[in-house]
């Protein structure tokens, strides 16, 4: 073999070598939304181990049937070329049970913004959850994808009864009451917990 081709399969090499070093995402833009009427506090929200949001116990409501599909944007910046994991801790608001749901994702699934990578964490009533990562749209026609849908496990010791209002202690979830004087909630929020838990 010819020292030019031995030294283009050295650079080839060590090309396909930094590419892999490189991080496929640098930063995702994280949001989470819900079905209308049915809000959902977020006691904890990490990417890759990062937590989302500094303040926990964020309320959220509607957002999961429209475009885009999540509220209280926020930017993470962390760098993952491997698979990485998404998990959350949340209450229903409705039923006050809660749930914690994990899963890993492959860098290169998650649709690409102009300098971030793109995710939605979308809880549904009976601890249903979604991850999604929706492309930019670049006509009229709006395209959806779910990477993920899994049941939450149930978590007993989470449960809350966020609707009483005289618990003085739920000053500790600031945003709740915002939510709730803005939000009517539903039956269709009343689901059991699925894949068969018990509540």
């Amino acid at each position: 073999m010819s020292l030019v081709r031995l030294v283009g399969f050295a650079v080839a090499f060590l090309l396909l070598a930094a590419c892999r070093d490189e991080p496929e995402i640098d930063a995702i833009s994280f949001g989470v939304g819900t079905q209308i009427g049915a809000p959902m506090v977020v006691l904890d929200a990490r990417v890759a181990g990062a937590p989302v949001y500094p303040a926990a116990k964020m309320a959220f409501d509607g957002s999961a049937f429209s475009f885009p599909r999540y509220g209280g944007l926020a930017l993470l910046n962390v760098s993952v070329s491997e698979p990485f994991s998404v998990s959350a801790e949340w209450i229903e608001v409705a039923t006050g049970l809660g749930y914690e749901g994990e899963a890993l994702l492959e860098p290169g699934d998650l649709a690409r913004g102009s300098a971030s990578a793109i995710m939605a964490l979308i809880l549904l009533p009976g601890g249903e959850l979604v991850i999604g990562s929706d492309p930019l749209p670049t006509s009229t026609r709006v395209e959806t994808r779910d990477l993920v849908t899994l049941c939450g496990v149930r978590r007993p010791d989470l449960d809350r009864n966020l609707m009483d209002p005289s618990d003085s202690t739920l000053n500790d979830f600031p945003v709740l009451e915002v939510v709730l004087k803005e939000v009517t909630v539903t039956d269709a929020a009343m689901r059991p917990p699925c894949g068969g838990q018990e509540e």
